[in-house]
């Protein structure tokens, strides 16, 4: 009887790791890299992915009588020497009430970024060429074009954001609590969209080919006449949302908190049907 010849792990090429690295979840596949010390010397400087939380930067800065990017720089220098590829080895979180603008050479060559409370910040142009970016109460920014061809794009509480027509190649687009946020017609091209708190959302006639699509307290919309196409689409505290006749073909369907939304006869082709 023949016997299939066992594989040793550490053996496998190099590439076959970094397939398994994209397909990981980064804490996983850190814990995994530490396991072995032949693993660590052969994917450490390559594969390990690095969190920096530079949350407290406005309070060195202040001690120090120096600016954000005299401290961002004494603090991840000697991180970078330690990875080869930043753009999918690094995350930054940080808070900066004195940043206006994120320079390229500071931050536009890592991974992911979550800037938050960033009051002064306007400019996020260097941000263009990253993979994940997370804005939140940024209260001054208004132009966000320059990150159209983000992968993941999250903007929160940014009040002063009111144009997103270039944002229709983002991968995955996550809106919350934008209460300013109207026009959302150009973004039919997105995978994943998710409305929460945007109380000015009302047009979505171009949304029907998103793929997951969501709305969560949106309370002007009530006509979802023109979507039906999407694979999955939940409603969550749409209080004039009613007549949902024309989504019999969507594959996933949650309701929940819509107390209009009566008649289903009409959807008995959906996969799966959820009305909490």
């Amino acid at each position: 009887m023949h016997h299939p010849k066992k594989l040793n792990i550490e053996s496998l090429p190099v590439e076959m790791y970094h397939v398994i690295c994209e397909f990981s979840d980064f804490k996983c596949f850190n814990t995994f890299i530490v396991s072995s010390s032949s693993l660590y010397r052969l994917l450490f400087l390559d594969l390990f992915y690095w969190e920096l939380d530079l949350w407290g930067m406005d309070e060195v800065v202040r001690a120090h009588n120096a600016t954000s990017d005299d401290v961002r720089r004494q603090i991840m220098h000697p991180l970078l020497s330690r990875m080869s590829n930043p753009s999918k080895q690094l995350s930054l979180d940080l808070t900066s009430h004195w940043l206006e603008a994120v320079s390229a050479d500071g931050y536009g060559y890592v991974h992911k970024l979550n800037a938050s409370f960033c009051g002064k910040l306007i400019d996020v142009k260097a941000l263009s060429g990253l993979h994940t970016v997370r804005l939140s109460h940024c209260k001054r920014l208004t132009d966000v074009n320059a990150l159209c061809n983000v992968h993941t794009l999250t903007l929160d509480t940014c009040s002063s954001v009111t144009d997103v027509s270039a944002l229709g190649n983002v991968h995955n687009l996550y809106f919350y609590q934008m209460l300013n946020l109207r026009d959302v017609t150009s973004l039919g091209g997105v995978h994943a969209l998710k409305f929460t708190d945007c109380p000015r959302v009302k047009d979505v006639s171009s949304l029907g080919r998103v793929r997951i699509l969501t709305f969560v307290n949106c309370p002007l919309l009530s006509d979802v006449c023109k979507l039906g196409q999407n694979y999955k689409l939940t409603f969550h505290d749409c209080p004039l949302l009613s007549n949902v006749d024309t989504l019999g073909n969507v594959h996933q369907l949650v309701f929940s908190k819509c107390p209009e939304v009566v008649d289903v006869s009409k959807l008995g082709s959906v996969h799966l049907l959820v009305i909490v």
